[in-house]
């Protein structure tokens, strides 16, 4: 798992309002990350939850060297909760009351390794009627110390009692620079970065898919 700030391109304003958060002691015990689709919103939910499940973090960042920042790169640590949604059969992806559930019964435990417990929901738009009814009580009245990080691309699509109980933090789409910038990173050639960068909409992951389809040669071929 990627933990660092440094990674986080073209969000400086979301990642520098983290930080200062972190350094006043001031963070709220629900966040919502709004914003489109590939900006660095799930990469910024994993650098925030570094320093806070750190033992020994310096000015809103990790160490990155004790056995909390180890564990939590490796997918690992014991007070980190990634919620996602899951399929069942040939239905549509979803998060289910039962994710919340179990959710609830592991952060109403004492932390094993940490201060506090650490929840990242991924795709929190979603989470099925129940799944949100279940988890605006937990958001209400939560069990000890934890952060709740939720990240949607579609945050009209959540009760609006969740929204108003999170601390809202928007990302926006990133400068057609910043995503030549990592496309080239992965390898993918100047000339097609060039090309592919402007039709992404300012989402890097937008890029990368294009990118994987061979969207650019099949441009050319409809042209």
């Amino acid at each position: 798992m990627e933990t660092s700030w440094e990674g986080i391109l073209g969000q400086e304003e979301a990642v520098g309002r983290l930080r200062r958060m972190l350094q006043e002691k001031r963070l709220p015990h629900a966040l919502l990350f709004y914003g489109p689709e590939g900006v660095g919103k799930r990469r910024a939910a994993q650098a925030l939850a570094a320093p806070l499940l750190c033992e020994n973090p310096v000015n809103g960042t990790a160490c990155g060297h004790c056995a909390g920042c180890r564990a939590l790169r490796d997918d690992t640590h014991p007070d980190f909760y990634l919620v996602e949604p899951e399929s069942s059969g040939r239905s549509a992806k979803s998060i289910k009351i039962e994710q919340i559930r179990e959710l609830e019964r592991e952060i109403g435990r004492v932390p094993k390794l940490a201060k506090r417990r650490v929840v990242l929901m991924e795709a929190a738009e979603r989470m099925n009627e129940a799944a949100e009814n279940s988890l605006l009580k937990t958001l209400e009245e939560p069990s000890g110390d934890v952060v709740f990080i939720l990240v949607t691309s579609a945050r009209q699509a959540l009760l609006d009692t969740i929204v108003s109980r999170c601390l809202l933090l928007p990302f926006a789409p990133l400068d057609d620079t910043v995503i030549l910038r990592l496309m080239k990173e992965k390898g993918i050639s100047d000339s097609e970065a060039q090309g592919i960068a402007p039709l992404a909409s300012g989402s890097i992951g937008r890029a990368l898919r294009l990118a994987g389809e061979g969207a650019l040669s099949l441009r050319r071929d409809a042209l």
